[in-house]
């Protein structure tokens, strides 16, 4: 396994999290018992944060390894570059906003409603900024994600 594989493997969990997070956190607005619901979508907002903190210390040893494969462009890259910080960023005050929601119900209270609503907006940011790089990040090798021909050894209907 290389450094482009590793990164690779972990890209897609933060998205997955803070989408999932967004999900229990919306749901748990809406009913009554939403409590635990709402304890489970920040306690996967701090998965988000951790495994994008992972995610993006593999980015630049990642890209030493696709630097040389032929029809990877370097202006896409830059461009995954440039979309992951603020998703890092975002993330980070999105598991900030949950740890704050998280110690509250640990001294058996209820998180404020505008701190729940800011940690649900928080969660809603994160999910679309990280989003935003990971599709950047797929353009990278898959040209066919931003409606380009796919990359292959041969070239169809030229027969």
């Amino acid at each position: 396994m290389n450094a482009a594989h590793l990164h690779l493997l972990l890209n897609h969990v933060p998205i997955l999290a803070s989408g999932f997070a967004l999900f229990f956190l919306l749901i748990a607005g809406i009913g009554r018992s939403g409590r635990h619901l709402a304890a489970s979508g920040e306690i996967l907002l701090l998965f988000a944060l951790v495994t994008g903190i992972a995610a993006y210390l593999t980015g630049e040893p990642a890209e030493d390894v696709v630097e040389g494969v032929p029809g990877v462009r370097a202006s896409l890259i830059e461009t995954h570059e440039q979309r992951a910080l603020p998703a890092a960023a975002i993330t980070a005050i999105a598991g900030g906003l949950a740890v704050a929601a998280l110690l509250a119900r640990a001294r058996r209270r209820q998180p404020a409603p505008a701190l729940a609503r800011m940690v649900a907006v928080a969660a809603l940011l994160s999910f679309l900024s990280l989003s935003y790089a990971g599709h950047a990040g797929g353009l990278i090798h898959h040209p066919e994600a931003g409606g380009g021909p796919p990359v292959t050894g041969e070239t169809r209907g030229s027969e």
